[in-house]
C-alpha cells in the first residue's frame, strides 16, 4: 500500500481495496506465472504477491481494533445463532 494512501478511505474500504489486489495478483500468477513480472515493473509475480498479503494483514489488523472495539463498547452483541 503506498504510504499516501494508507489513511485514505475508512478500513473496511482500504481492507477491500487490498483484498482485490491480492485477487488481481493472483490472476496474474495463474495466467502468466509465479516468476513472471510485468516488463516495465520488472517485479516478479510472487514478491507483488507477499507484498499485497502484507498489506491485507495490515487491514486485517486495523479492522480487529475496531470490532475488538465495539465489543468493549458493548456497540454489538455476541452472535448467538
Amino acid at each position: 500500500m503506498n504510504k499516501e494512501y494508507c489513511k485514505v478511505g475508512s478500513p473496511f474500504v482500504r481492507l477491500a481495496e487490498e483484498c482485490s489486489e491480492v485477487i488481481k495478483v493472483c490472476m496474474k500468477i495463474e495466467r502468466f506465472g509465479l516468476n513472471n513480472y510485468h516488463p516495465k515493473k520488472k517485479v516478479f509475480n510472487f514478491f507483488l504477491l507477499e507484498e499485497e498479503i502484507k498489506d491485507v494483514k495490515r487491514c486485517i489488523k486495523e479492522v480487529e481494533k475496531i470490532i475488538e472495539e465495539c465489543y468493549k463498547k458493548g456497540e454489538v452483541e455476541e452472535n448467538k445463532l
